[in-house]
Parts: C-alpha cells; structure tokens; sequence
C-alpha cells in the first residue's frame, strides 16, 4: 500500500477544486488500484474530472481521465514489471486543478 506523500498545490482560486486527499495504490489481481477521497469542495465547485497519471520512475507518464467516482484500476499490460511508480491524481473544473501524488508503488 501506498499512501498519499502530502505533495499538493494549486485549488487557491474562487471555485476551483482542492487537492484529492488519501491517494492510495496498492496492488490487486486486476492491477494497480488507485483510489482517493475527493476533493473537500467537490460538492460546493464540482468537479469535472479527476486526471490519473502514472510517474515512471524512468520513461513517459500515462494519463486516464475519470469523470464518476474516485477509482480506477489500472492493467498491468499498461505498466512496467518491476518499475516504481508514483500516481498523481488531479481534480480539474472550469475554474482550475489542484493535484496530489501517491507515495511510490514498485509494480
């Protein structure tokens, strides 16, 4: 299990969203299973869509958009064997995005 590292910025501006809070990745049968609380003003400004990215520690990032609940699982066909990833996860509306990250996941 990983959980969230604390690392977070932006979601300062009227009505855009906060940070996603206890980002959490932890291994499954399925794949990588990344899941996170939402926003703490989700329900005040919406949120439009939670960006998922997955931080390689070598070679390039992958994104998925998730625009209902706070899950997404992620095959391992789309992952490294023995690569350590970060998740970040990102809630974005109209008037902004604010992100946090995962602690590293060895997959």
């Amino acid at each position: 299990e990983a959980p969230v590292d604390g690392a977070c910025s932006g979601g300062t501006g009227g009505g855009s969203p906060q940070c996603p809070q206890a980002i959490v990745a932890t291994e499954s049968v399925a794949g990588i299973v990344v899941i996170w609380t939402p926003s703490p003003n989700a329900d005040t400004v919406g949120v439009d869509k939670y960006t998922v990215t997955a931080i390689p520690d070598f070679g390039d990032e992958t994104d998925w958009d998730v625009t209902a609940g706070t899950q997404l699982i992620v095959d391992y066909d789309e992952l490294v064997p023995g690569g350590t990833y970060t998740f970040s996860v990102i809630a974005t509306n109209s008037a902004g995005s604010c992100d946090a990250a995962s602690a590293p996941l060895s997959s």
